[in-house]
């Protein structure tokens, strides 16, 4: 199903720039990835709100910054609409 797919790409996406980057996403990475998830699936657009507000929502530890573990719980709290539940 293209939402699956969807995921998987953003994920593959994600965990590329963790291993090859910083370890971790900052707001302006996520926003990159989440928009470029959005125009290629969705057609949702993301603004920096949008991604300080997921940022501050999803990292647990409070460092800042997304490490792999919250970006997939972030990943999973989209319906199959692209909606946050």
């Amino acid at each position: 199903n293209l939402r699956r797919v969807c995921d998987d790409f953003a994920l593959a996406e994600a965990s590329s720039w963790l291993c090859y980057h910083s370890g971790s996403i900052d707001k302006d990475e996520l926003k990159a990835i989440l928009t470029r998830k959005g125009a290629a699936c969705d057609g949702l657009t993301f603004s920096d709100e949008d991604a300080e507000d997921l940022l501050e929502s999803f990292d647990t530890n409070g460092d800042g910054v997304l490490q792999l573990t919250e970006f997939i719980e972030l990943m999973l709290s989209f319906d199959d609409d692209g909606e946050e539940t």
